[in-house]
């Protein structure tokens, strides 16, 4: 596969959290914190990022917000962190293609878009022509899609679409695979000589990607969790599966006692209130409807679930 003259593009490895976006108690967007979240990354040995995402609360915010977002991450990560990937996605063309532009002249290191969710796209060829048309704004610039099934309702054959689209997108790299079709993520890396770059977005299973030849992970939980997933790899590159199991479980359970498993609206109220709960200094503040924050009952809750799981001295 032939990438564009001035693209370039190595393998992901390792852990990229997918960051929150820090709101003040009016719900305008905070951007003191971001220079304190990025300093926060690099201290539990995350050093990459993908910005502006679900975990950001994305589609809840206006294109010039998103942009502010971007520019903060770009001005006080940018020679602390080792890649920042923005997604770009926002419903409609026209948005998505003006977001992608605004991050490559920012000098991004990758751009992501995920599908349009009201006006789907009824194939597969659709799909790739929307894809075209933003990777085509910032030709240079690597182009990742966002394959979110559950969310977007939009679930055609990963390893489908990377074969199709490998001569119509020449800046494509690969997809960031939210699912638990580990089938589909495997057959998509090993599509097209095993060029692409398939990014499990899934942490509950990031263990069992691992096993089948995927090397990294885009997730919500490595804003917390750096230091545990990062004993994970450890243990797993060391041969030591029990001990890489024990942190896979620990996640798990911690995944369970924090909110309802696949209410992605309760997860992201949730782990930005334990941002919170793991340094005041980290206060992201409440979240967008329609995400409702947690009320004061259910963080008492939440923090006597942490508390019974030992959670302060297993992420240290």
């Amino acid at each position: 596969m032939t990438f564009r003259a001035k693209m370039h593009w190595t393998k992901t490895k390792g852990l990229i959290a997918a960051t929150f976006t820090p709101f003040n108690q009016d719900r305008s967007v905070n951007l003191n914190v971001i220079e304190k979240y990025v300093d926060h990354l690099v201290k539990s040995g995350v050093k990459q990022v993908y910005v502006n995402g679900t975990a950001a609360e994305c589609m809840s915010m206006s294109v010039q917000e998103r942009k502010s977002v971007v520019e903060q991450w770009m001005k006080h990560g940018r020679g602390k962190l080792d890649r920042i990937i923005v997604h770009c996605g926002a419903g409609n063309l026209v948005d998505t293609k003006d977001l992608a532009a605004h991050s490559a002249k920012l000098g991004v290191d990758c751009i992501a878009a995920v599908a349009p969710t009201y006006f789907k796209s009824k194939n597969l060829n659709g799909l790739i022509d929307y894809c075209a048309a933003i990777a085509e704004t910032a030709p240079d610039v690597p182009f990742m899609y966002y394959h979110f099934p559950e969310r977007t309702g939009v679930n055609f054959r990963i390893y489908e679409f990377l074969r199709e689209a490998k001569t119509r997108i020449p800046n494509l790299i690969g997809v960031k695979f939210t699912s638990m079709d580990l089938y589909d993520a495997t057959q998509s890396s090993l599509v097209c000589d095993k060029n692409f770059d398939v990014i499990i977005g899934a942490d509950t299973i990031f263990l069992g990607a691992l096993a089948m030849g995927i090397k990294s992970s885009i997730g919500i939980g490595y804003s917390i969790l750096g230091k545990p997933f990062n004993r994970l790899i450890v243990s797993y590159d060391k041969g030591d599966l029990e001990n890489a199991r024990v942190e896979q479980y620990k996640v798990q359970e911690f995944f369970r006692r924090t909110h309802n498993m696949g209410d992605v609206n309760e997860m992201i109220a949730a782990f930005k209130t334990i941002m919170k709960f793991c340094d005041p200094a980290l206060d992201f503040g409440p979240t967008r409807l329609p995400v409702c924050s947690l009320t004061k009952e259910q963080e008492k809750h939440l923090l006597d679930e942490l508390t019974a799981m030992d959670f302060h001295k297993w992420i240290q």
